[in-house]
């Protein structure tokens, strides 16, 4: 398989295995050394850490519009749901 640089498209050689159309992104060291990877890795690292922490907090949260008390939802789905089950019976 062909490896290419993702950023400048230079050609790196060849690598074992299959890719998309027998091609294999990664990046070259010139590149690296511009984007500066080696220096920021740390804080790059810290930065999807973090967001993946926020993106967990916010999915284990009650929605608002659920627990908002201008809007009484929870107790108008009680009560929709009691009246159904007195209809029933």
């Amino acid at each position: 398989m062909k490896r290419v640089c993702y950023w400048c498209n230079t050609d790196m050689g060849q690598k074992e295995g299959q890719g998309e159309g027998g091609i294999f992104y990664s990046i070259c060291d010139g590149c690296a050394r511009r984007l500066r990877l080696d220096e920021r890795l740390p804080e790059l690292l810290q930065a999807v850490a973090d967001l993946r922490k926020q993106n967990t907090e916010k999915q284990n949260q009650t929605p608002s519009f659920l627990t908002d008390p201008r809007l009484n939802l929870l107790e108008n789905i009680k009560e929709i749901i009691e009246t159904d089950i007195k209809k029933e019976y």
